[in-house]
């Protein structure tokens, strides 16, 4: 009896034991869960460039984050399992990508977003201009526009704007596509009626502002007129000193201006029609227009002149041998006189009160000079030779002194430079010459010519008491200023303009 019940004991013991090892099997070999990750990039899908601060929402987690400054996310320790990635920003088209995370994958994302179209709100009208209608302003360089817009979705502006003259077409804008909001503008028209407008763009629209209106200053009464060479192009320049500057000229290069005899146009050589030609403009720069048909020519074309007649009807010029007349309408083109054979005009002067002509001929140098009175009855007279170089001549109002420059200096070189040139007066009656670049004897250092220096290219003043010359360093390359001097007290030497050469008087200070 206990034997059978041991055996039975043994037994349950036995199959407990089995039952309970089972069970320890079975948890041992549970499948572990398995975690992973995601990796992304949102990119603007024009530019193709990064989009910061675009919130990243990922479902079923619940999890957000916003994009770095390179467009990137992350998120880590994702169960395996699907996910959906949205992408969010204000004024873009939301986006929605599916993605798998599984056992050793971790996938990378790259999401494109556009722009919302429909979302886009138009820039504000450009207002507060300067100028304002009706300003009138003070110059014409350097004058400031500006004006006001924004844009309610923060998007970068450019600007359109239009300026244009009273008459002109708006249609051509003067700036396209400008990226602030002020603006310097030059080389307005003196005395003119402008219009200007500005267009506010963004991505998508552009806005219009009013049209404005404002008015020009008439152009200033200067005394000078002068050449200003920049590069090895000259243009035309009128002032009463450095601060009062105004350029007449741009295209080709132009030089040599004078003044008619009423003081209201400006006759010059240029190269803008490719062989020189003189033109003829307005005091302010307007009204081009082309006197000449046969070209101005001699042997070095900035040594050539030429003169207006004296009730400023014609213009009496150079070309090779021979001196022309011609309408200023460009008419009636007339040959006045010959040159001896070798012999080349280069520039002349025109008296009314002795009906002559005062003239320079070259031979094959510049330094082979002759000025020659040519009369009225075409008959010649040579009054100075020199195998020095010269200037172009010109006559006096009563026409009994002709005012040159001529260097005393022996110096040559095959470009014509000068190492010591003077203003001379040379007195018809007698032939007698009267340095003007010398001392005057009262020892005023100012009446004296500074040595190592050329005094060039003079000019009577509309009263005849005065001269304007240009006095520049001799060494060839330093640059040129226009002075004044007296000719009947101490001849003191006054600066008027830094830079400039061929001076003309338009009027009396």
């Amino acid at each position: 009896m206990n034997s059978k019940i041991s055996r039975i004991t043994a037994f349950l013991v036995i199959a407990l034991t089995a039952l309970w090892s089972a069970s320890c099997t079975e948890d041992v070999f549970v499948t572990p869960k398995v975690f992973g990750k995601i990796t992304g990039k949102v990119i603007d899908n024009v530019t193709k460039k990064p989009l910061s601060d675009v919130l990243i929402k990922l479902n079923p987690s619940g999890r957000s984050l916003l994009t770095d400054t390179t467009g990137n996310f992350f998120f880590d320790s994702l169960a395996v399992g699907s996910y959906t990635i949205s992408a969010e920003k204000p004024s873009l088209y939301n986006e929605y990508v599916t993605v798998e995370v599984a056992d050793s994958q971790n996938p990378v994302v790259t999401i494109y977003m556009s722009e919302d179209i429909k979302s886009n709100r138009a820039p504000t009208k450009p207002t507060n201009p300067i100028p304002a209608t009706g300003t009138a302003l003070s110059g014409v360089n350097g004058q400031l526009f500006a004006w006001t817009a924004s844009d309610p979705d923060r998007d970068t502006l450019t600007f359109d704007v239009y300026l244009f003259k009273e008459g002109g077409s708006p249609t051509t804008p003067y700036r396209t596509d400008y990226n602030n909001d002020t603006l310097f503008v030059d080389n307005l028209e003196y005395d003119k009626t402008y219009y200007w407008q500005v267009v506010a763009k963004d991505k998508r629209e552009k806005v219009f502002s009013e049209i404005w209106t404002f008015k020009t200053p008439k152009f200033p009464s200067l005394n000078y007129v002068f050449a200003r060479e920049n590069g090895g192009v000259y243009q035309i320049y009128a002032a009463n000193d450095d601060k009062s500057v105004v350029q007449l000229t741009t295209q080709g290069s132009n030089w040599r201006p004078i003044m008619s005899p009423d003081r209201e146009k400006i006759a010059f050589i240029s190269n803008r029609a490719t062989s020189l030609q003189i033109f003829v403009i307005n005091r302010d720069g307007t009204g081009l227009r082309q006197i000449t048909k046969v070209p101005v020519s001699g042997l070095l074309p900035l040594d050539l002149s030429f003169s207006w007649a004296n009730d400023g009807s014609k213009i009496i010029y150079p070309s090779n041998n021979k001196l022309y007349s011609i309408n200023i309408d460009g008419t009636g083109l007339t040959e006045v006189a010959r040159a001896a054979t070798g012999q080349q005009f280069a520039g002349c002067d025109w008296n009314e009160a002795t009906k002559t002509i005062v003239a320079r001929t070259t031979g094959e140098t510049v330094y082979d000079n002759e000025l020659i009175i040519i009369n009225s009855n075409g008959s010649k007279e040579t009054v100075l030779k020199s195998s020095r170089r010269m200037s172009n001549p010109v006559l006096s109002i009563d026409g009994g002194e002709v005012l040159f420059s001529m260097d005393i200096n022996d110096f040559r070189d095959e470009t014509g430079r000068q190492a010591d040139a003077r203003l001379f007066e040379l007195y018809l009656n007698d032939r007698t010459l009267r340095d003007l670049s010398a001392s005057t004897g009262n020892n005023s250092n100012n009446a004296i010519k500074p040595a190592g220096t050329n005094d060039l290219d003079p000019r009577y003043s509309p009263s005849g008491q005065d001269i304007i010359f240009t006095n520049v360093l001799n060494d060839g390359v330093s640059v040129p200023s226009l002075y004044s001097t007296n000719l009947n007290g101490n001849r003191a030497r006054v600066k008027i303009l830094s830079n400039a050469q061929m001076g003309y008087w338009r009027q009396q200070q």
